[in-house]
């Protein structure tokens, strides 16, 4: 029986290799802490009276890091002959689809003259973010802490870290783009807490963590902690890879001063020519204000694929669930925990690289086929004068993105438009004491706008349900009236702070909530479904205008109109980008298709579009009526007029103005509404050639990403056989000194003969 001492002075315990191999085993899988892996153990050596069985938990703990240490330094080839000792990151799995010059790229790869493959394919992907539910206590006796290992692993090394960290600036600064916790929260301190998070650097496409790159924070998710992450990245296996596609959740923010602050650091390195190219995850994206979807989001960012950008999230969920267990632990054990699990990950990542490669290749093969077939079939039906010229710019932005991101603002829709809400409540805060208002008054009132419009959506929510609900759907609409009843209560709770009501004025709160909507817009019918009363919050609807109605607070009603017509100008604009959509729709797919299918297809998109153009409807009609309460002028009532249903008519003359027999249709109102204050009175005509633009762009760029994810597939099925290859030579060349080398050349030899045949299924004309 093989026995390991649990001292090496005076030995009077000793643990079978058995039991150390299950404890992590049971550690890795079960995410059995040591303390609940030796209970196990006393009650299975003597299930009567356990506490009889010798304590020997701290023996496990000092022993487990040894035997983990070495089962690492036998798993990476160390301690064979010309590998004595591992250097920074040498004891993990890493990528073995990634691109890595010397490890899995052809020796030729520099001299191939296809600039596409430079330009696109033969690029690094990163993705970093943080996580703040790994925490770490500070240790009552440091000098106790022991390492075994330093920056072997995925965590850094200590030294060059905090060196780095005492000479990193740091600067202060309130999100420029929306308030983004990560950003707001970075300078949050917790005297108890060593770290409160780490940070990690990890491939986007397939989910692995870059090995030396996970550092901790010591106050919040800084700058200079992800700085030093990335700068890690960048130094492991990058030889004349030009072109990086960083991504990460507040990127708006972090990339503006990347360059500078790594030039001022000695500890920070970057290729002088190395060109990076900044994302934003696509759940995280729509978080930030609508002009960084264009500007970061991975749809536009050639050489992506099909990447979300957000694959760090399901590496934490696995992460936290042994973060509890690891928060008291010794630095140096915490860090050896960490590693163990995330090197773990990375191995299982690297035994099913080749059926998920296969599993995306086969999935994406109809995905391509079908976006292809739909894009031919739009630039069929489009001005190729007009399609030439939109090529062009898609160009031009994507080079000038490199130094200027706002470059990339030409995807968006670039007719003038008026003020938004968010526009005016930016203004008017400037202002907000000089009107003799609260500080914050704004804010609450923008606020309560927001919830109003929620309102509106679950009373179109529950009009859409049928009269004979479901259990499911009666839990979840009163799940989503408890979400807005929690919203309502919270606006609620601070309405003292700002406004005074006079007590006639508080019977208007029993009104319903859509009372203002007019019959043409009432989303639902309370006689015809019985169980409709949450969606009208229980008589708490939020209603500004008529709670200051008789009060002194004259300012602040001003200010409420202010807010409402750029409730007005955003919904109104949204209403035209729907009309136009939907005459986009009617003209390239309706009428183009073919097929039982692409019919069925086509009218569900135009139903989606449909169901969200009566909620802007429906959003207009409420802030409209609320400006007719707050006493708005007749000029201004002239501009922003009532809306009817035969308003949001899609007309003929939306999809082609010149079109035959068109002559004297006359379009809504609000299509030639004069926001600039010209005569031209055709600023319709120009929105619907915008929506087209953007409608081909958006088509292109997917297009574009999905025939990408083709070629990214084919290659990285190659990378991945040339990976196993160099692996399996590698543990060949040591099996004449240890056994142990065979049954690893073994396990790379299967790897090689799996990827070789999905490598000849996609070459033989897939």
């Amino acid at each position: 029986m093989a026995l390991y001492p649990a001292s090496h002075r005076r030995i009077k315990s000793c643990f079978t290799f058995r039991v150390l191999d299950d404890f992590l085993l049971d550690n890795l899988e079960c995410k059995t802490s040591a303390l609940n892996f030796y209970s196990k153990l006393r009650r299975t050596t003597n299930s009567t009276f356990p506490d009889q069985v010798p304590n020997r938990y701290q023996e496990l703990l000092r022993v487990s890091r040894q035997w983990g240490h070495m089962k690492d330094m036998m798993r990476h080839g160390f301690g064979y002959p010309g590998r004595a000792r591992p250097g920074l990151g040498d004891l993990t799995f890493f990528c073995a689809a990634c691109p890595q010059p010397g490890v899995n790229l052809p020796p030729e790869w520099k001299e191939d003259e296809n600039q596409y493959l430079h330009r696109l394919i033969y690029t690094r992907g990163f993705m970093m973010d943080g996580n703040f539910s790994a925490e770490h206590l500070k240790m009552r006796r440091p000098a106790n802490d022991v390492a075994i290992s330093d920056g072997t692993g995925f965590m850094v090394g200590e030294g060059r870290y905090k060196a780095h960290l005492k000479v990193a600036k740091e600067v202060k600064s309130k999100s420029s783009c929306n308030n983004h916790k990560a950003v707001n929260l970075a300078n949050a301190d917790r005297h108890k807490l060593e770290a409160t998070g780490i940070g990690a650097t990890a491939c986007p496409r397939h989910g692995c963590f870059l090995p030396h790159a996970v550092v901790d924070f010591q106050k919040g998710e800084r700058q200079m902690n992800m700085d030093y992450s990335f700068s890690q990245a960048l130094g492991r296996n990058m030889e004349n890879i030009q072109r990086v596609i960083l991504l990460y959740d507040i990127n708006c923010q972090y990339g503006v001063h990347l360059r500078q602050r790594f030039t001022e650091s000695p500890y920070l390195h970057m290729p002088r020519r190395l060109k990076i190219v900044q994302g934003i995850g696509l759940f995280h994206v729509h978080g930030h204000q609508d002009a960084c979807f264009m500007c970061y989001s991975p749809t536009f960012i050639p050489g992506t694929g099909l990447v979300d950008g957000e694959i760090l999230e399901t590496l934490w969920s696995s992460l936290n669930k042994v973060s509890g267990s690891t928060r008291g632990m010794a630095t140096s054990h915490q860090k050896e925990v960490l590693n163990r699990h995330m090197n773990d990950w990375n191995w299982k990542k690297m035994i099913n690289i080749v059926p998920a490669l296969r599993k995306k290749f086969t999935a994406n093969l109809p995905l391509m086929e079908d976006v292809t077939t739909s894009y031919n079939a739009m630039v069929a039906s489009t001005d190729p004068e007009m399609i030439q010229a939109w090529t062009v710019q898609m160009e031009e932005a994507q080079r000038k993105r490199l130094t200027d991101v706002k470059a990339m603002d030409v995807f968006d829709i670039r007719t003038d438009r008026a003020p938004s809400r968010a526009d005016i409540q930016l203004s008017l805060t400037d202002k907000e004491t000089q009107h003799g208002l609260q500080r914050g008054t704004i804010a609450w009132l923008s606020q309560g706008i927001k919830v109003q419009e929620a309102q509106v959506s679950l009373a179109a929510h529950v009009c859409s349900l049928p009269k004979s609900p479901t259990t499911e759907q009666k839990i979840d609409l009163l799940n989503r009236r408890k979400r807005l009843q929690t919203r309502v209560d919270a606006h609620e709770g601070k309405k003292a702070r700002y406004i005074v009501i006079e007590d006639n004025d508080e019977d208007d709160n029993d009104k319903d909530v859509d009372d203002d909507l007019g019959e043409e817009w009432d989303a639902v019918e309370p006689d015809d479904v019985f169980w409709a009363a949450p969606a009208r919050a229980s008589g708490n609807a939020i209603r500004l205008a008529e709670r200051m109605r008789g009060s002194q607070h004259t300012a602040a009603r001003r200010t409420e109109l202010k807010l409402c017509e750029g409730q007005a100008n955003d919904t109104l604009h949204q209403i035209r980008i729907c009309l136009g959509q939907k005459s986009f729709l009617f003209r390239t797919s309706i009428r183009s298709a073919r097929s039982q299918h692409n019919k069925t297809r086509a009218w569900g998109d135009v139903n989606a579009v449909d169901r969200t153009l009566q909620h802007h409807a429906r959003v207009y009609s409420k802030a409209q009526k609320a400006m007719v309460s707050l006493g708005a002028s007749e000029a201004l009532l002239n501009h922003y007029k009532v809306l009817r249903q035969e308003d949001l008519k899609v007309s003929t003359a939306v999809a082609d103005p010149n079109m035959r027999g068109q002559r004297a249709t006359t379009m809504a109102w609000f299509w030639t509404m004069d926001i600039r204050g010209d005569a031209e009175g055709q600023a319709w005509m120009e929105e619907c050639e915008e929506i087209y633009r953007i409608n081909w762009i958006k088509a292109k760029s997917r297009y574009d990403r999905v025939r990408e994810e083709h070629d990214l597939l084919k290659h990285e099925i190659l990378w991945t056989n040339i990976f196993f290859v160099h692996q399996s030579e590698a543990w060949i060349n040591r099996m004449r000194h240890r056994a142990f080398a065979g049954k690893q050349a073994d396990m790379f030899k299967a790897l090689v003969d799996e990827a070789s045949a999905l490598h000849k299924f996609t070459m033989n004309g897939q």
